[in-house]
């Protein structure tokens, strides 16, 4: 918590992103059968006009409210918690229309301080209806949070995925709720491992609510995936390479915590050819003479399985090792030396990057050991 009593992103960073990323490593491969903040464990009823509820709560039950959104199929009966806590949606009346007390594990959510209070994720599906009013929280009976559900829906009025243009990454523009890393990446694009495309939408609600944008990549047996959250603004960049598929249905998705609405656009998803770097060493390290040092390749976007099987490399023309990604480099002499890997799936080479390594001239010292080892070895 904060001096303000509110609970700060940096508490709830660790949960949001890596919940996030472990489930869109999954999305297309068939390994996961749900997104991280659909968390269905009862029955779940599809057509129905309901609400999916989040935020974090902590041990003294200081509650804050992510940004929700509107759903389709949900449980109406799920897991039900001690009862310490409840949300609750009302009427205009006051009458409770539907209440739930959500599961809460303190433990989940990694705090990076040690004074700071535990954290919960509060997490629950509500059903609604026109005579929605309302949403409480309590906790013991008090009431911690208290928010008005607007008649009145977002607009989506545009969207366009076009491909990204630019030498370089813009800084992503994450909003109070963002869950993401906020580091510009000043080095230009590899073009040859990227398939950047431009995401920019423009929404409008009335009144003073808070629009929170998220994008979502719709994947096989059309689950969605959740991969930017809480944008202000934009556009956001997303990298379509490895995607294993001929085209995806990228969707945007505003919320103003409560009501939300959603677009979609479908674009094409190219094939990326295979693409061999050497990543180890760096060119501008110089390697001390007589010493021997490891090569490390990577490849990218192989047909095959066990990719490194078919890599050969070659130190100034002449092939020394292949069958591996880390190979050793005997010792050398003094000088510049070429640094070749080859990707030969079969027999032919596909694609292929080089470095020049400089290794350092011999010390004094080095050289009377060198001659020392060459008499031993003659004497043999």
């Amino acid at each position: 918590m904060n001096d303000k009593g509110r609970i700060t992103g940096n508490q709830t960073f660790h949960y949001l992103y890596n919940s996030t990323i472990k489930w869109i490593k999954d999305l297309f491969s068939g390994g996961s059968e749900d997104p991280p903040d659909k968390d269905h464990k009862g029955e779940v009823y599809d057509g129905l006009r309901g609400l999916y509820f989040v935020g974090v709560i902590d041990e003294n039950f200081n509650f804050e409210r992510w940004p929700g959104y509107e759903i389709t199929d949900f449980e109406t009966e799920g897991p039900q918690g001690n009862g310490e806590v409840e949300v609750t949606i009302l009427d205009a009346e006051g009458t409770v229309l539907n209440s739930i007390s959500p599961v809460l594990n303190f433990d989940e959510i990694k705090c990076l301080k040690k004074n700071e209070p535990k954290l919960a994720h509060v997490n629950v599906d509500l059903p609604l209806s026109e005579k929605s009013d309302r949403i409480v929280v309590k906790a013991r009976g008090r009431v911690i949070f208290e928010e008005s559900i607007s008649e009145e829906v977002p607009v989506i009025e545009e969207i366009s995925v076009n491909p990204f243009k630019g030498e370089r990454l813009p800084l992503p523009k994450f909003g109070e709720f963002g869950a993401g890393l906020e580091i510009e990446d000043k080095s230009p694009i590899n073009k040859e491992l990227s398939q950047l495309i431009e995401v920019n939408w423009k929404a409008v609600v009335t009144g003073d609510r808070i629009l929170h944008t998220d994008i979502l990549i719709v994947g096989d047996k059309d689950e969605k995936g959740i991969i930017a959250q809480g944008l202000k603004e934009g556009p956001y960049i997303l990298n379509l390479a490895g995607i294993n598929r001929e085209e995806v249905s990228i969707e945007v998705r505003v919320s103003d915590g409560i009501r939300s609405a959603s677009k979609s656009q479908t674009v094409k998803v190219e094939k990326m050819k295979p693409h061999v770097r050497l990543i180890y060493p760096d060119t501008k390290r110089t390697i001390t003479a007589d010493q021997i040092f490891d090569v490390r390749a990577k490849i990218d976007y192989a047909d095959q399985s066990n990719p490194e099987q078919h890599l050969v490399f070659f130190l100034d023309g002449k092939e020394f090792a292949r069958g591996d990604d880390l190979v050793t480099v005997p010792s050398l002499d003094p000088g510049l030396h070429e640094l070749t890997v080859h990707y030969q799936p079969e027999r032919e080479s596909v694609t292929s990057d080089k470095i020049e390594v400089q290794v350092d001239k011999r010390s004094e010292k080095q050289k009377r050991w060198k001659k020392k080892i060459e008499s031993l070895d003659n004497q043999k």
